[in-house]
Formats: C-alpha cells, structure tokens, sequence
C-alpha cells in the first residue's frame, strides 16, 4: 500500500480538540472550540500514515457529501464509519484540522440520527510518545450497547409515526407530514433534555430547533428523501432549519417557526404554513445560512404548501379569494392565502380588509380577525 506523509516540526505532539457539533440549546447555535498544545524544537521528523487510500461509501445520496472533492470525502467515509461502529479512535487520512472541522460539519447536516456523539477530539502524533498518525476520538455519550438499545426505543416510534402515512403518497405529503407530526407531536421547550439530538424528539416529545431539524433530516431519509440540517442564523440568534429535496427540486423548511411555541411567528395553538417548502429569497429575507459547503439555489414553488393547497395568487382574483374566506367561514376555520408579488398583496388586503369587503362573502360576520405577514405577502383569516 502507498504511504502518504506529512512533515512537521514537532519534538513530541500536537493536541487539536474541536467541538465541532451543532450546540443550539435554546436554539443558540454551532459551537466551534479549537485548543492545541505543541512542543517545538529545530528536528524535523517525517509522519507516515498508514489509513487507506480509498474507503467504501454509504453516502452517494446525501447532499454535504457530494459537495466535497475527493479528499474530503475520504476522510468523511472513513470518520462515519468509525462514528458508526463507535471506534474509541478513528485515524484518518488528513492532517488538515480545517478539513476535519468542514468534514464533521458535513456529516452533522447529512445525518440528524447520530445522537450519541457530542464532537470530536483530534489528536495528531509524531510517533515518539505514541503511534504516528492523526486520529479522530468522538465524545460518546453512551457504550454501544446503550446506543443500540435507545436506536431500538427511537425506530419504534419512527416506524409507528411513519405507518401512518400512506406510501402512495407524494413529496409534497410526505413533507406536509412530517412538518405537521412534529409540530403536533413535539412541543418547543427551550431547556429540554437531549435537545440537540433526536431523543428529545422521539423519546421525550420536547426539543428545540437543533432537535426539529435532526428529527426531520431522520424520517426524510426513512422515507427515501434527501434532506439536509442547515447551520445558521436569525435575529433571534443561532438557528437550524432543514433543506429538502421533492420531485427533484430543492426547498426550505422551518419546523420551528412553525410551531405555536416559539416565539410570535406563529398563531397561538395553530400550525404556521409560512414556512413550509419556500425559496432561497423567502428564506433569505430572516435566515443567514452559515454552512461550510454550498446549498443548492431554492427556486421552485411546485410544492410549496400554499401552491400546492390553491391559496396561492400571482394575480387579484375576487371571487376565488374571497370562496376561501367563505369555506373558511362556514367550516369555522382560519384559512391562509399567499401572494406572488406586492400588487396582488395590497389588493387582496385593501378589497377584504381596508374595504371590508369580506362581508360580501361571510355573511352575517361583521368583524374580521386577520394576521399579516406583509414580508412573506400571506394574510392569515381568523375564524375561530
């Protein structure tokens, strides 16, 4: 096998440690901390590394890892393999704590299940004091035969939730599932145990946004969907939030912000749709992506929740605008419609609101509740 080498200055080692897993504990964020301790001198020493100069992938359908060159993707394979069969220590095929710090951060959007790993220590050697070589020593927090016992625990529940939706269903249902089931299912507590892996989830009904989008990025990839956590940030500080691809096009998500728990985005005991399968300039206009790799450009509106329920307009139609408040009315419930550009927004708002013409269609209603969202161009119609 042909040795790769790598040459430093080093009379002993070099101690790298970099938490590099996401930590958004009240939705605070991605924590980076990197520390290293090395002992200099003027002898030059050669460091052989004898990690494979291929490994095998399970990865081809996950979208961080197919933004990686070559490289990179070898240590990826080569540190999820060892993250899976929960190796102590991990040596890999770089000495490069960047490349590292970008890998894990990849692995952390492509796979949301990896619960029983708090990030990583790397330790690089010269072979005096230890075997030479660099390797990677994930934070457990369980053995491996507690992990196996509570990834039993999580499946039952993930294959009960998912028996429940039927396997004709298309990318858009599915994803409406998932958004809703969640939202439904799991409450947004800020100091919930686990919140950053999928057990606040699935095992404990509490989590916060890391929680949520891990959670999603698992049930997407049980249902054969490719979804991504996405790092970032909003005014209201570090954040998470999912990127999904339905009929081969790529949309956003965020699961939080459609929860009635968190913050004042959504309506109090309701599901907010707002964000439910929306372009990059939608999400762009409160989201700050803060991803190592590139995300894909989100254009299309094909399933976007209020395209693919007829409550979206590129132009001013009375009639069928004002047939939704009616239904809404009479079936006593709020109903949502969204506008495709400002025109359409104000006429729909001055026609039903500033006009009050929305007794035209809601007979006998002499006051209308309603929610603005005048960035997003969507009015909320109160009727219950």
């Amino acid at each position: 096998m042909k040795k790769r080498f790598a040459r430093i200055k080093t009379m002993a080692f070099m101690l790298v440690i970099v938490m590099s897993m996401f930590s958004l504990g009240g939705c605070i964020g991605p924590i980076s901390c990197v520390s290293c301790l090395t002992m200099l001198s003027d002898e030059t020493f050669d460091i052989t590394s004898d990690a494979p100069q291929s490994e095998s992938t399970i990865s081809n359908e996950k979208y961080a890892y197919n933004t990686l060159d070559e490289t990179h993707k070898k240590v990826y394979d080569e540190l999820y393999k060892g993250i899976i069969n929960m190796e102590p220590s991990i040596k890999v095929s770089t000495s490069d704590d960047k490349v590292l710090t970008d890998v894990t951060e990849c692995i952390a959007a492509d796979y949301g299940e990896l619960f029983y790993v708090d990030g990583y220590s790397y330790v690089t050697s010269s072979g005096i004091l230890s075997d030479p070589g660099f390797k990677v020593a994930p934070q457990y927090t369980m053995t491996k035969q507690d992990r196996d016992a509570t990834q039993q625990r999580i499946d039952a529940v993930v294959n009960s939730w998912l028996s429940e939706i039927p396997t004709t269903s298309s990318d858009y249902e599915k994803s409406k599932w998932v958004y809703e089931t969640l939202i439904n299912r799991v409450d947004y507590v800020a100091d919930a145990p686990d919140n950053q892996n999928i057990i606040s989830v699935f095992l404990n009904g509490q989590t916060v946004c890391q929680g949520y989008s891990n959670a999603a990025n698992y049930l997407f990839s049980k249902m054969g969907i490719q979804s991504i956590v996405v790092p970032g940030a909003t005014d209201q500080g570090l954040h998470a939030w999912n990127c999904v691809k339905l009929d081969n096009e790529y949309y956003y998500m965020d699961i939080t912000w459609g929860n009635a728990n968190y913050g004042e985005y959504s309506d109090t005991n309701k599901v907010s749709y707002n964000m439910l399968n929306v372009t990059s300039e939608e999400m762009n206009r409160t989201h700050q992506i803060q991803a190592v790799f590139p995300m894909p450009d989100c254009y299309s509106i094909n399933d976007n929740y209020f395209y693919q329920e007829g409550l979206y307009f590129d132009t001013f139609q009375k009639e069928k605008m004002g047939m939704i408040l009616h239904n809404g009315y009479v079936q006593d419930r709020d109903v949502s419609i969204k506008c495709g550009n400002q025109e359409t927004y104000n006429k729909m708002k001055e026609y039903f609101i500033d006009d009050g013409r929305f007794t035209e269609y809601c007979g006998g209603l002499h006051k209308l509740r309603y929610v603005a969202y005048p960035d997003d161009r969507i009015i909320l119609y109160k009727f219950t």
